[in-house]
């Protein structure tokens, strides 16, 4: 199971629905709060009918609202209380991970991972002052660590701070050049602020470092849409669609492609 895997595709549901619902429009609709939680991501297991997908237009707003952050390090040598820890993670159980992270660094060696990932947790669970000083713990502890520097920029970008977002995704490219993740945050955020241009060369730039990634496609797709360069969204997202077999990312590539062709089967 890979729930972290899952919740990506969540989020790219929600940027794509809300893109092409209005089949690029340029105005930036309501969002809703940056600390609100995203809604339960769809299971992957079993194609969804196109005309049966859960998310509303709400939920899609919140989805929107949320940028993609690393998981948990489990890092050479990590005891066998991190690994279990970040398992709980990963099958979603936040709360007993984030009390497993607690007593690691209660009596552990006080690693810079360790509190990197007692911040992924307190992220997810909307605790968003304890991950910004988790982060920056860490970072402290290791000032080259890029995927702090990257999600310390989130946890402020849901804070609502974009500026100091921004700067600490600066970071984190600066320690790790070739951080396709990093452009990929830089790009959303970018795009949720309007400046699609600069959006753009930051997902050109994921896109060039991950080709094989569908979602650096798909994330390019969005501001596409919203710039009316559909075209160009549709050749992104039909190459995506050539990367992946997973139905959670194939169907809302393929409600996108449908709504480009009818704008009146919005969802």
């Amino acid at each position: 199971m890979t729930p972290c895997w899952i919740s990506r595709v969540a989020t790219m549901a929600g940027l794509i629905l809300l893109a092409f619902s209005a089949c690029g429009r340029t105005e930036q609709a309501e969002i809703a709060p940056a600390n609100e939680s995203p809604p339960p991501a769809a299971t992957a297991a079993e194609p969804v009918a196109l005309d049966e997908y859960p998310y509303s237009s709400h939920e899609c707003l919140c989805l929107v609202a949320h940028a993609l952050p690393e998981p948990p390090l489990v890092y050479p040598g990590a005891s066998a209380a991190i690994t279990h820890a970040a398992f709980l993670f990963e099958e979603e159980n936040f709360d007993d991970a984030l009390a497993s992270f607690n007593l690691i660094l209660a009596y552990g060696d006080g690693h810079a991972e360790d509190h990197f990932n007692r911040g992924v947790a307190h992220m997810r669970l909307t605790n968003l002052d304890e991950a910004i000083a988790d982060f920056n713990r860490a970072i402290q502890l290791d000032p080259n660590l890029a995927a702090a520097h990257l999600n310390l920029g989130i946890a402020h970008y849901r804070s609502r701070d974009g500026e100091t977002a921004l700067r600490h995704i600066a970071d984190a490219i600066g320690i790790e050049p070739a951080y396709a993740l990093a452009y990929w945050n830089r790009g959303h955020m970018l795009g949720m602020q309007t400046d699609y241009e600069a959006g753009l060369v930051a997902f050109d730039m994921a896109v060039q470092l991950a080709p094989d990634d569908p979602f650096n496609l798909m994330g390019r797709a969005v501001l596409f849409a919203n710039m009316d360069r559909l075209g160009d969204a549709r050749a992104d997202l039909q190459t995506a669609l050539a990367l992946t077999d997973d139905p959670a990312v194939i169907v809302p590539i393929e409600i996108a492609l449908r709504n480009m062709a009818d704008p009146a089967a919005a969802d």
